[in-house]
């Protein structure tokens, strides 16, 4: 328990204790108990949490689809909302488009000439083994045929990147028929995360129309200070502050931002990100290792701050050295921190105030 002390006490011991140097309080250690100042040894640890950053949860890159519609037209069905789950190949929207009706027909206009190349070609094969026409004219019509298959697919693709899918495309190669729609379909199994458009809207090239994502993986994209860059490495833990939710550090930025002039650290989610949504603000703590073995923990109270930092009072030979720390972690009771503290060394862990106001009142006049 710590004692208070009237400001008597205190001037008495500013008054038998002189200082032995600038940042050193003389302290006769039978002094100790009378002025309420116990010590103890840092407890050494090799792992920690940090304190807790901002962080924001996100899809992976490769785990997001934006639908477009490659042909300008009206929405005329939408079969989809917000919040429903869809399987790859699922339709999404309907999409009234003369551009893909005219698309349709290249296509078909590009298989008929191919049908056609396929029979010259082939009547002059004929013809060149019976020596009737020249080889000259079975090369004319060799090429013929090869820029007829490549106007057959560069059509056939442009349908597919549009969204027809090849059971599509192979029905209209067999029934001729076009289709008054485009169908637009999801190549992911995931979530429907945000509809942009509504049914009778007008869409082009560049509208978005469904935001399509997979969350059996997530990103933590966590906001540290670049104070504290050197403590973080990738492979490390990332935990949700009052969750059991675990992820690991796959990548550190290279950047600092303007707004909170932190540095982006991205966590991967693998494990209960059915907890989590996207688009959601969280505090993630991330766990560091020493490696030098310059890592403590101290009890809460053993640390005092000021304008300059962090101190805490190390016991020495005749009284306490003052010793600037860095904080990395503060837990419930405790606090981690990296100094230079040798093996053995015991630091102050109550009566602070007074060694405090010794501290700050040496070399008054008073």
């Amino acid at each position: 328990m710590i004692r208070l002390l009237s400001i008597a006490t205190v001037a008495a011991a500013l008054a038998y204790n002189p200082v032995m140097a600038e940042e050193t309080i003389s302290l006769d250690h039978a002094r100790l108990k009378p002025l309420g100042i116990e010590t103890a040894t840092p407890e050494p640890v090799d792992t920690t949490w940090s304190i807790a950053w901002p962080a924001k949860v996100v899809i992976p890159n490769n785990r997001i689809e934006i639908v477009t519609s490659l042909y300008p037209g009206l929405v005329k069905a939408l079969h989809v909302a917000e919040g429903d789950r869809v399987a790859a190949g699922d339709k999404l929207a309907d999409i009234a488009s003369p551009a893909f009706l005219e698309a349709q027909q290249d296509y078909l206009d590009a298989l008929a000439a191919l049908e056609m190349e396929r029979k010259n070609f082939a009547r002059d094969k004929m013809l060149l083994e019976e020596g009737i026409i020249s080889e000259k004219r079975f090369q004319a019509a060799r090429v013929s045929l090869s820029q007829a298959e490549n106007g057959y697919a560069r059509q056939k693709q442009a349908l597919l990147f549009a969204g027809m899918d090849a059971a599509r495309v192979a029905e209209l190669d067999r029934t001729r028929r076009i289709s008054p729609t485009l169908e637009l379909r999801t190549s992911l199994d995931g979530t429907v995360l945000e509809q942009m458009v509504r049914t009778g809207e007008p869409v082009d090239e560049a509208t978005a129309l469904y935001s399509i994502g997979r969350t059996d993986v997530l990103w933590l994209e966590i906001h540290v200070p670049v104070s504290r860059m050197g403590r973080v490495s990738t492979g490390a833990r990332a935990r949700l502050e009052d969750t059991d939710v675990e992820g690991k550090v796959i990548s550190i930025g290279r950047m600092i931002h303007d707004e909170d002039q932190g540095v982006l650290v991205r966590a991967s989610v693998t494990e209960k990100t059915d907890r989590l949504l996207p688009g959601q603000f969280v505090t993630v703590k991330l766990e560091q290792k020493f490696s030098n073995g310059n890592g403590y923990r101290v009890p809460r109270q053993a640390i005092f701050r000021d304008a300059e930092g962090a101190y805490l009072f190390r016991q020495i030979s005749g009284g306490f050295a003052l010793l600037p720390v860095d904080i990395i972690a503060e837990e419930q009771d405790a606090v981690v921190i990296r100094a230079d503290i040798a093996k053995g060394d015991r630091v102050a862990v109550s009566g602070i105030s007074v060694l405090k106001g010794i501290w700050q009142g040496l070399g008054s006049d008073e």
